[in-house]
C-alpha cells in the first residue's frame, strides 16, 4: 500500500542523481574559479556533459526533440563509455519515440552501470512507462511508487500524468489498489494541468464505485458535464500506458450509466472484450447484466 507514507516521504533519501545533473558534471558547477579551471583540464568532460545537458533540454522543449536527444546521448557514451547517463538520456529519448523495449534495455543498462541512475523522477518515469508497456506491471508499479514522493521535480503536465498513470496500476492490484488509485487520483484533480486532469474525475468515480463509496462516485461522475467519451479522447494520439488504456474504458461506461444506458452497456462490453477486467472482470459483467435488465445501474 503506497498511501499512507509515500507522499509524505522525506527527501532526505534524494542521491547525486536526484538532479538532472549527473554526478559527474557537478564540478563543473562549483563556482566560477573552479568551474573554469575544471573545464580547462577536461575538455572531454566539459563536452559530455554538454551533450548531455543538450539532450536533455531537446527532450523538454520539444515533441520532437527525442531522435535528436538520441544522437547526442550516443555521442555522450562515446566519450563516457564507463559511465551511466549516456544510458539514462538515451531511455528517456526512445520512450519518447515509443520504442519501449528498446529504452528499457537502455535504462536497465544505466542502473547496472550505476545503481541509483534511475533515481532523477524524468528518467524514473521513463522507466515506469517503458516497463509498464513492456509488461512487466510489477517493475512499472514499483517505479510509480519510488516516483510518486518526487513528483515535484517533474514538469506540471507529466506530474498529474503520472498520478494517473499510478493511479491505473493501482487499480489493476484489485481491491488492495483502490486507497492508493483515490489518493492519486486526488491528486491529480488538485493539479490538473492537461488531457489527463480532465479524465482523472472519471477513473476516481470509477476507483470510489470499486470502493463501496457509490453515492461519492455518482456525485464525482456528475461534476463534468458533457460527454465523457469526448472528455476521454482527449488524450487521443497519446501513447497511454496499459492500464490506463483499458481502466479509461471502464471509467466511461461507469460516467455513461445514468447519461446514455444503452452506451453504458456498449462500453462496459468493450472493456471486456478488449481483455480489460482483471480483478474487476466480474464487477464489469454485473454492470453489462444490470444494464440489460433495466435495473438500478
Amino acid at each position: 500500500m503506497w498511501a499512507p507514507w509515500v507522499f509524505v516521504l522525506a527527501q532526505a533519501t534524494a542521491s547525486p542523481w536526484a538532479g538532472a545533473r549527473p554526478p559527474e558534471c557537478a564540478a563543473l558547477d562549483t563556482g566560477p574559479g573552479r568551474g573554469v579551471w575544471e573545464r580547462a583540464k577536461t575538455p572531454r568532460l566539459r563536452r559530455y556533459c554538454d551533450l548531455l545537458a543538450s539532450g536533455a533540454s531537446k527532450l523538454a522543449s520539444s515533441a520532437g526533440g527525442a531522435p535528436e536527444a538520441l544522437d547526442l546521448a550516443e555521442q555522450a557514451a562515446q566519450l563516457r563509455p564507463d559511465r551511466a547517463a549516456p544510458s539514462a538520456l538515451k531511455g528517456r529519448a526512445l520512450v519518447q519515440l515509443g520504442r519501449y523495449g528498446a529504452a528499457r534495455e537502455a535504462l536497465a543498462a544505466a542502473r547496472a552501470t550505476e545503481p541509483r541512475a534511475l533515481d532523477e523522477p524524468l528518467t524514473l518515469l521513463a522507466w515506469a512507462r517503458a516497463s509498464s508497456f513492456a509488461g512487466r506491471a510489477e517493475d512499472a508499479a514499483a517505479a510509480y511508487r519510488d516516483l510518486l514522493p518526487r513528483t515535484s521535480a517533474l514538469p506540471a503536465s507529466e506530474r498529474t500524468a503520472a498520478f494517473v498513470e499510478a493511479s491505473a496500476h493501482a487499480l489493476a492490484r484489485g481491491e488492495g489498489g483502490i486507497e492508493d488509485a483515490v489518493t492519486c487520483l486526488r491528486l491529480a484533480l488538485r493539479d490538473d494541468h492537461d488531457g489527463h486532469g480532465l479524465v482523472a474525475p472519471l477513473l476516481l468515480a470509477l476507483a470510489l464505485d470499486r470502493g463501496g463509496a457509490r453515492e461519492e462516485a455518482i456525485a464525482v461522475a456528475a461534476e463534468r458535464s458533457g460527454d465523457p467519451r469526448r472528455l476521454a479522447a482527449s488524450l487521443d494520439g497519446r501513447r497511454l500506458v496499459p492500464p490506463l488504456a483499458a481502466e479509461l474504458i471502464a471509467a466511461v461506461a461507469f460516467a455513461l450509466e445514468r447519461r446514455d444506458r444503452p452506451a453504458a452497456q456498449r462500453e462496459w462490453q468493450r472493456y471486456l472484450d478488449a481483455g480489460g477486467g482483471g480483478p474487476w472482470s466480474a464487477h464489469a459483467r454485473a454492470r453489462v447484466e444490470a444494464l440489460r435488465r433495466g435495473g438500478k445501474p
